[in-house]
């Protein structure tokens, strides 16, 4: 889904839908003055009963610099699962973030 809209994006594609939640935090973590650099920890959820889809995932988070922030890599946890909480939803995100003060 995207930000604040209820609307499903790239129905069936993980790959698609991985670069939409990391947009979506990508906002998120602006809007309260961090970025992805700053991102401490995650928990990456993908649903998938094979490997194939958690790989394809992860390159997508790796790609963005989500997983090599400004201080180095940061701790991931890479969950498969069988499902999530909206019908369709294939890939969650949860994220801790430093928020620098000032």
């Amino acid at each position: 889904m995207s930000a604040g809209v209820q609307e499903l994006v790239g129905p069936g594609d993980h790959v698609a839908q991985a670069r939409q939640v990391i947009a979506n935090l990508e906002e998120q973590v602006k809007a309260v003055g961090s970025d992805l650099s700053l991102v401490a920890y995650t928990d990456v959820y993908v649903v998938a009963d094979e490997p194939g889809p958690l790989s394809e995932v992860w390159r997508i988070v790796e790609a963005s610099g989500l997983a090599t922030g400004a201080s180095g890599p940061h701790s991931s946890t890479l969950i498969g699962v069988p499902t999530l909480g909206c019908p369709g939803q294939l890939v969650e995100i949860t994220a801790t973030a430093v928020v620098p003060e000032g």
